[in-house]
């Protein structure tokens, strides 16, 4: 492993501890706004440090490699993937090539939601955590491409969870693996996933954005307008913060974030 034992233990073992008692209700769950939270340095204090780290992250990321087996049986990218070595620069290193090898088009697009489900994992992760795919709403009448929920202590995810404009208690992601612009009707649809549950930030996925003036503009109209708040991620963006990230530049990331959810302010 690429990680040592605090570092394993102070970010995947101590996350996963954290969705373990979130899903049992554990006497560490606490209710914050309304919203069920597990505080890291309880989960801490509660699991001191073990000798399984391998075994634990494993365990902590089971969505993840799966996702990272079942693209590897389709690009030989990732034949190569070893189980126990999964460091974010090897994952971050994989997946970026995937971006040019997926088309786009409509034929095309269960291998982009995959491709951006595990993308964002690695990017967020352990900021966002348990994505579900093709989520279920209005008694299954429609679906969301992924729903994530949002775990994170501080940094940009916690501010846009503990926002009243926001209230991210998950985030939303819609995925368009169009050969042209989103327009009024994918941020429409994105809106309309918005509610006092789920909260009001999502992110929408795109191939490229030819006019970006106009999408812009309609992104901060939805926000001046309380509608709810867009982020819309690229290729482009995506492939930049993996970079990024492969580096364990974290910072970077969250700059960029913040920069895009300004944009929408102003």
């Amino acid at each position: 492993m690429s990680l040592n034992s605090q570092e394993f233990y102070n970010k995947q073992i101590t996350d996963f501890l954290v969705a373990e008692n979130l899903k049992a209700n554990s006497s560490l769950v606490q209710t914050i706004k309304g919203v069920s939270v597990v505080y890291k340095k309880d989960v801490r204090e509660a699991n001191p440090p073990s000798k399984n780290f391998t075994a634990e992250i494993v365990l902590a990321n089971p969505e993840l490699l799966k996702l990272y087996k079942e693209l590897a049986k389709r690009h030989s990218s990732l034949a190569v993937f070893n189980d126990e070595d999964p460091s974010v620069t090897a994952i971050c290193g994989r997946l970026v090539p995937l971006f040019n090898q997926i088309p786009t088009g409509a034929k095309a697009a269960s291998d982009y939601h995959n491709l951006i489900t595990g993308a964002l994992t690695a990017l967020f992760y352990p900021d966002l955590i348990q994505p579900h795919k093709e989520w279920e709403i209005h008694d299954g009448r429609k679906r969301i491409d992924i729903v994530f929920t949002n775990a994170a202590d501080d940094g940009f995810f916690a501010q846009r969870r503990d926002d009243r404009a926001t209230r991210a208690n998950t985030v939303v992601v819609e995925c368009k693996n169009y050969t042209s612009d989103i327009h009024n009707q994918e941020i429409d649809q994105l809106l309309g996933r918005f509610d006092k549950n789920r909260g009001y930030f999502g992110i929408i996925t795109c191939r490229n954005i030819e006019d970006k003036v106009t999408l812009e503009k309609r992104l901060r109209d939805a926000a001046t307008r309380h509608q709810g708040y867009i982020v819309a991620l690229t290729d482009k963006d995506i492939i930049e913060m993996l970079d990024w990230k492969a580096s364990l530049n974290d910072d970077a990331i969250r700059a960029k974030l913040f920069g895009m959810y300004r944009a929408l302010l102003a």
